[in-house]
């Protein structure tokens, strides 16, 4: 399916790769061949078709100890382009993972549907209590110095925080994106302490941009300056994020300009 993608579309549409498509705005396949959807895919869309991959995770395999020698592993794939504001998407598993599938229970943490990894109740559960218990400072301190050390543009910021509580919380696999099945209260609490962590990481970052700024020469800060600085440091932050760090340096700056005697 994958070499089907690719020499069909190659030179014709840009391959991008995604965490995941959205719960709505989908429509899904029925045909079992690819042939005729990567036809519509050459008809209609943008000049992107979306590829999104599940592999088998750490925290899956701990859930299934017969899996724990694939971790990493292709399950399925999605190939998807964008019209009218709807994810088209063919999707196909791995000849493994239909045979694993087949003979599964209800409550598998492989359980596939529109787009996200099912849950069952107690995973739901223990996510639940995990995200609605989120206030402990260490979290937030322990966050920031390994985002800042290992920073990655290929993923939001709101994923990163996420799996560094799933990773440290060892919760089922799943990401922010299952809140929405989890309730209103969920998934606002989880808002808030990501928008509490960013804060903290902006002022974290406010000196080092300056110092950034100091080496590159340029005493004043532009916005596009910040999203340099961030890039070369391979940091991804939301535009509201880049704002505030933008409007921090400049305040910071045009203090120190105005004590100087």
């Amino acid at each position: 399916m994958a070499e089907k993608v690719r020499s069909r579309l190659d030179g014709k549409k840009q391959m991008f790769p995604v965490l995941e498509f959205p719960t709505d705005h989908v429509v899904n396949w029925e045909g079992e061949e690819i042939d005729s959807f990567l036809g519509v895919c050459q008809q209609f869309g943008g000049p992107l078709i979306y590829i999104c991959e599940w592999r088998v995770t750490e925290a899956k395999a701990e859930q299934d100890q017969s899996l724990s020698g694939r971790i990493g592993e292709l399950l399925q794939l999605d190939v998807a382009f964008l019209q009218d504001g709807y994810f088209h998407i063919f999707s196909e598993a791995t000849d493994w993972f239909k045979k694993y599938s087949a003979g599964l229970e209800d409550d598998s943490p492989f359980e596939l549907s529109e787009g996200e990894p099912g849950l069952n109740k107690k995973q739901a559960t223990r996510i639940r209590d995990c995200i609605l218990g989120l206030a402990k400072e260490e979290i937030s301190e322990e966050f920031i110095k390994e985002f800042m050390e290992s920073g990655n543009q290929d993923y939001k910021f709101e994923y990163r925080l996420y799996q560094f509580i799933s990773d440290k919380n060892r919760l089922p696999g799943s990401s922010p994106m299952v809140f929405h099945s989890l309730g209103d209260k969920v998934e606002k609490a989880f808002t808030n302490f990501s928008n509490k962590v960013e804060d903290k990481l902006v002022d974290n970052l406010v000196p080092n941009l300056i110092e950034w700024l100091g080496k590159n020469k340029l005493d004043k800060v532009q916005k596009v300056d910040v999203q340099v600085f961030l890039s070369e440091k391979r940091l991804k932050l939301n535009n509201t994020a880049v704002t505030v760090l933008w409007r921090k340096a400049k305040y910071r700056m045009d203090q120190a300009e105005s004590d100087l005697p």
